[in-house]
């Protein structure tokens, strides 16, 4: 068997990942193997011929730490056309020698080799360029290229996969609940719920994933009434809530500002088998301080250290918040000046609590001196 190297920049290969699309996987001998290229050659034993992906083993030996050209050699492989997006509904069809499981197989691993390097673009119109040849791509492949643009911020774009993914009947509850995190990102609660809706349409069981991430596009939303009917379904699945989706609902309340509300969530978490944590705890103080109740979110920050939970920046800032929003500005200071103590660092929301509740109490000198302080370090 003779060398393999990588059509695109000539780099020889020191083994093969075994991700392939042929009959045998047939690793070349030799060469540092850094190359993320893909191979296009001819196996041995009249195999025929043989698209291979050699994974990640370096950076820095292919240009661009991605061979673009190796890149367009396996596209070649895959279109005998080039497989441009172009495509229309007489565009050239895969090369029947290699079978459509093994194809679908390599078009994911490819499209995974280009969200490994951050190319959404890549991926998507890889993607879109396969279903231009009438290809049904696997689920993971929508899912991961969805995920990748709703991280990303392309949220319109996660959506549209979706959507092609239901034209194809393939969608499954990873596919949804990617979807639904979309839209509970961008602060949708309506897309969050109706996505929810379509699931159950659809015959896809939803999971305690999906519930979670529609009871949280409520809680950014500020809709604690909502997350709680949406809480109430899910057990009503059967599904059992975890800590994530009792966080979730305390901070639904602690947004809304309506801390008798947040309490008692964190009864039905504790009589659940939940310990809070720093996140119950931070949704407590911020629930009383949004309520005009800084004592009560100075007492919450009592019992998270009484329960062995050690006061975060975000607990020690919502007190200061709390404090802040009724004008108590030498309170304010003194909870800020108290965070040496447990250790932790202020933020900037920390110092700008702390100017507004000077400003707001009437003391703009003391707040100019604040400010003073944070531009300084």
């Amino acid at each position: 068997m003779s060398d393999r190297r990588c059509l695109g920049c000539g780099r020889r290969r020191g083994r093969c990942s075994s991700v392939q699309l042929g009959v045998a996987c047939l690793p070349g001998r030799g060469g540092d193997g850094a190359c993320s290229g893909l191979v296009l050659s001819s196996a041995d034993g009249g195999l025929g011929t043989q698209l291979w992906l050699i994974g990640w083993v370096g950076r820095g030996s292919c240009p661009g730490r991605r061979c673009a050209a190796g890149t367009a050699v396996a596209r070649r492989a895959l279109w005998p056309g080039g497989g441009t997006s172009s495509a229309s509904s007489s565009a050239p069809q895969p090369r029947p020698s290699l079978g459509m499981a093994a194809l679908l197989g390599g078009l994911d691993a490819v499209l995974e080799a280009h969200l490994r390097d951050g190319d959404v673009d890549e991926a998507a119109g890889l993607l879109q360029q396969a279903e231009a040849v009438h290809w049904i791509p696997s689920v993971s492949a929508y899912t991961r290229v969805m995920d990748a643009c709703s991280k990303s911020g392309r949220h319109d774009e996660a959506a549209a996969l979706l959507e092609r993914m239901v034209a194809t009947g393939t969608p499954d509850a990873t596919a949804f609940t990617s979807a639904i995190d979309a839209a509970a990102r961008r602060g949708d609660v309506a897309g969050a719920t109706v996505l929810l809706q379509r699931m159950e349409r659809s015959k896809v069981s939803p999971n305690v994933i999906s519930f979670n991430s529609v009871i949280n596009a409520c809680a950014r939303g500020r809709q604690a009434d909502m997350a709680a009917t949406w809480f109430c379904k899910m057990e009503g699945f059967g599904l059992v809530p975890t800590k994530i989706s009792f966080n979730s609902m305390l901070a639904a309340y602690a947004a809304a500002g309506r801390p008798a509300e947040a309490r008692d969530w964190l009864q039905r978490m504790e009589a659940a088998g939940h310990m809070p944590d720093a996140i119950t705890f931070a949704s407590l103080v911020t629930a009383s301080g949004k309520a005009g109740r800084p004592e009560e979110a100075a007492e919450w920050l009592a019992k998270m250290q009484e329960a062995g939970v050690a006061p975060t920046v975000s607990t020690l800032t919502g007190v200061v918040d709390a404090f802040a929003r009724q004008g108590r500005g030498e309170e304010a200071a003194s909870w800020f000046q108290k965070m040496e103590d447990f250790r932790v660092q202020p933020n900037g929301l920390t110092y700008s609590s702390v100017i507004a509740a000077f400003a707001k109490g009437g003391r703009p000198g003391a707040a100019e001196e604040w400010l003073g302080g944070m531009e300084s370090g």
